[in-house]
C-alpha cells in the first residue's frame, strides 16, 4: 500500500487495512509516496504545490495501521528506501532505520502491538 496519496486522510488509509484483512493475503508492504524525478507525479507536484504528510504523520498513521492488521498478515516492508538522486520528496524517506525504530518507539509508547484494535 501506499500511505499518502493526494487527498488520502488517516481514516481512509487505515480503511485501506481493513479491506485489505478482508482478503487472502499472507504479506504487506507499507511505503510512503515519494516524489521522483522525471515522472508526472514531480510535475504535478512542482505545479500543484502538492502537500505531502509529515514523518511524524507517517510514523502515526502506520502505527494505526498495523493495529488492524491481521496478526498472521506478514509485514514484508514499512518504509521504502529510494534512490536519494532521484528523490525530490519527502527527504526524510532517505532515514529508513530511524523511520523504524521511530515506529518501534511509538508502539512501545502507545503499548500496542499488530492487531491490537481487532479484539
Amino acid at each position: 500500500i501506499i500511505n499518502g496519496l493526494p487527498f488520502e486522510t488517516k481514516e481512509m488509509m487505515i480503511e485501506t487495512v481493513k479491506y485489505l484483512n478482508k482478503l487472502d493475503i499472507q504479506g504487506i508492504k507499507i511505503h510512503m509516496l515519494s516524489i521522483i524525478k522525471d515522472t508526472k507525479l514531480a510535475q504535478l507536484y512542482i505545479k500543484d504545490n502538492l502537500n505531502l504528510i509529515s514523518r511524524e504523520e507517517y510514523i502515526d498513521i502506520v502505527c494505526s495501521q498495523l493495529e488492524y492488521l491481521r496478526p498472521e498478515i506478514v509485514i514484508n516492508r514499512i518504509t521504502g528506501d529510494p534512490k536519494q538522486s532521484d528523490l525530490i520528496a519527502p527527504d526524510w524517506l532517505c532515514k529508513k532505520v530511524t523511520i523504524l525504530n521511530d515506529i518501534d518507539k511509538e508502539l512501545v509508547k502507545r503499548n500496542s502491538y499488530q492487531g491490537k484494535k481487532l479484539n
